[in-house]
């Protein structure tokens, strides 16, 4: 079972389209879903909080307008992308 992972954003509203207001974190790792053959998940013998911390740090560092979660409506992304910029 992967860690539960709840992102605190003091903000309140949504900074990445994967990371969510209510604390949710859209990775393939903490939710077992693969949208990719690359995309790692969970594996209980392998799999260490260390990794998990490396790929939130590394969505966090990108820019999320051009993240696969990323991929919604126009309206969504000209909102995220706004909001994003704004923060950074």
């Amino acid at each position: 079972v992967p860690p539960n992972v709840c992102f605190i954003n003091n903000a309140g509203k949504e900074i990445h389209p994967n990371f969510y207001s209510s604390g949710k974190i859209c990775l393939p790792i903490l939710n077992n879903t693969i949208y990719d053959k690359n995309e790692e998940t969970w594996n209980p013998v392998k799999s260490t909080l260390l990794q998990v911390l490396k790929i939130i740090q590394k969505q966090l560092s990108s820019n999320p307008y051009y993240t696969e979660g990323a991929i919604k409506s126009n309206e969504y992304n000209k909102k995220i992308k706004a909001y994003t910029l704004y923060n950074i």
